[in-house]
């Protein structure tokens, strides 16, 4: 077994490995070589990843090829403070512990080498656009990952439940109340499909609003381009608990269901029991559970 750093321009070796550690998780779509090398490397400095920097590769190999890799980062502060490490990504393949292990303690020892004394594993910034809908946190689905990292000492400190609902047929909810107006706005995106916003205004002032996006925002592949993933739904807290939330979902679903789509995703935080038993009841089933984590290197 060996573990060695590899070049930024050399990513595209990786690609076949994440597949197959892919296969099972939920909303982590085929990928090409060449969107996933412009997706994963950050060399250039673009936004959001201006301020990452030392960004770095190690690989584990056996005598079949790789089996574990770890893509990580120093990102330096925006004032005054300390630069963290940021793991971008790791796996291995199942079964094989120790090179999960050694991967990971090379990243960490790497990142002590650089002035690193504290690190995020899977934070939501700076996420490969075509892993699990472009959130960046690790899916329960790779427990043999999820167990080793908090084995080796990292806390969750961020989660996220991701839904689905398949041949989405919302009812048709009607508007709470009266005097207030629905915009329905269509826009292009990455997708085959147009993305939506759907807001209510009342009085001039939007109350609620839900943003939804097609999924080819997050793949290439033209196989996911009929579903859409509802990005954002927030209403006014002065019109919380009136049913606002369910009509502009509903209403959002009913939309997208007319231009062509067919599947519906959607996500809350962990800690949003309230969301958690509202989608859960609206027709969205539970499919898994992302975490981002945290340790001192110190």
């Amino acid at each position: 077994m060996s573990i060695e750093r590899i070049a930024l321009s050399d990513v595209a070796e990786l690609r076949l490995f994440y597949l197959k550690q892919m296969r099972d998780v939920p909303f982590c779509y085929g990928v090409t070589e060449s969107e996933f090398v412009a997706r994963t490397r950050v060399s250039e400095k673009e936004e959001p990843f201006a301020d990452l920097r030392d960004e770095t590769i190690l690989v584990s190999r056996d005598r079949s090829g790789i089996d574990a890799y770890s893509h990580f980062a120093v990102r330096e502060p925006e004032c005054s403070g300390e630069p963290t490490g940021v793991i971008r990504f790791l796996t291995h393949q199942p079964g094989a512990r120790a090179a999960g292990e050694r991967v990971l303690a090379g990243t960490e020892d790497v990142l002590r080498s650089l002035g690193v004394r504290s690190v995020t594993a899977f934070p939501h910034t700076t996420s490969y656009r075509f892993y699990h809908l472009g959130f960046g946190l690790l899916s329960d689905r790779l427990a043999h990952v999820l167990g080793l990292a908090q084995l080796r000492g990292y806390t969750i400190n961020n989660g996220e439940v991701f839904f689905e609902w398949s041949d989405a047929a919302a009812p048709d909810v009607a508007a709470p109340e009266s005097g207030v107006e629905t915009v329905v706005a269509f826009e292009d995106g990455r997708g085959a499909l147009p993305d939506i916003h759907v807001h209510a205004v009342k009085d001039g002032v939007e109350i609620g609003e839900c943003w939804s996006a097609s999924v080819g925002k997050f793949s290439d592949d033209e196989s996911v381009h009929a579903t859409f993933f509802t990005e954002w739904l927030g209403v006014a807290e002065d019109y919380r608990g009136r049913g606002w939330g369910a009509y502009l979902l509903a209403r959002t679903v009913r939309e997208m269901r007319q231009v062509g789509y067919r599947d519906a995703l959607i996500s809350t935080n962990v800690r949003n029991h309230r969301a958690i038993v509202f989608y859960s009841n609206f027709g969205y089933r539970a499919v898994d559970t992302c975490y981002a984590f945290e340790k001192s290197l110190s």
